[in-house]
């Protein structure tokens, strides 16, 4: 997570001290397979790069600033 100012990190940490919201197991079932279905996008889409001739930690870079946020 980047940072952009003093108020920014200040608010992340009063966000983390918050109660957290109650979800229902559909809601974590979802996330579970979006999370999978990333995960396994990203590892397709860095060995197809190493494939390519791309060195390893120049593919790591590559996967990880084109993941969604």
């Amino acid at each position: 997570m980047r940072t952009t100012s003093y108020e920014n990190t200040l608010a992340f940490v009063h966000a983390l001290n918050r109660k957290p919201r109650r979800t229902s197991l559909l809601q974590r079932v979802v996330w579970f397979f979006d999370t999978m279905s990333e995960g396994v996008h990203s590892a397709a889409a860095y060995d197809e790069l190493v494939r390519k001739g791309m060195r390893p930690e120049q593919a790591v870079r590559r996967v990880f600033e084109t993941m969604k946020r």
